[in-house]
């Protein structure tokens, strides 16, 4: 994907700690992860749903001799996070110095937050927005160049309009 789209941004989810998921299925998808290098992921801790197939399994968080236990599972589950952010800070720094298209979204006290493709509502980072905007600017499209990150969330200032050529 990357290879043709090099500006593709690439998410996913997981679920940690599904009954009998093995200490080594774990490190495969912490592997899985280093190679892949995803843009962004989000990780949940295994529950039981009620209508799935696992649901089903004796083997469940809190039964006796679950594997993996509830304490496992949360361990796993804060494992990934952290090492998924540490992916996903390396990602974002590659953008220091590009510039993105931003949709401003809030003002804040006078600090105007947008988001650009990247960033999906409320769930992921955001970018702030320094330089000339104002809340004319609300609900529009800009042009912002990434100066910093901060976590994963991204700093940038707006570059001067441009004119479409006509």
């Amino acid at each position: 994907i990357r290879s043709r789209l090099p500006h593709s941004y690439i998410r996913s989810s997981f679920i940690v700690g599904h009954p009998y998921e093995s200490a080594r299925e774990f490190r495969g998808l912490l592997e899985f992860l280093t190679q892949v290098q995803l843009d962004r992921a989000v990780f949940f801790p295994y529950s039981r749903e009620p209508g799935t197939v696992s649901a089903k399994y004796r083997n469940q968080p809190g039964s006796t001799g679950c594997h993996p236990s509830r304490r496992v599972i949360s361990r796993r589950y804060e494992m990934a996070r952290k090492h998924q952010f540490a992916i996903e800070r390396r990602q974002s720094r590659r953008l220091i110095g590009e510039t993105l298209e931003v949709i401003v979204e809030e003002n804040r006290y006078g600090i105007y937050y947008g988001r650009s493709y990247r960033d999906a509502p409320e769930i992921e980072g955001r970018v702030r927005i320094t330089g000339p905007v104002n809340d004319s600017d609300l609900g529009e499209f800009i042009t912002v160049r990434v100066t910093a990150i901060k976590g994963i969330d991204l700093t940038g200032r707006r570059e001067r309009s441009r004119p479409f050529p006509t």
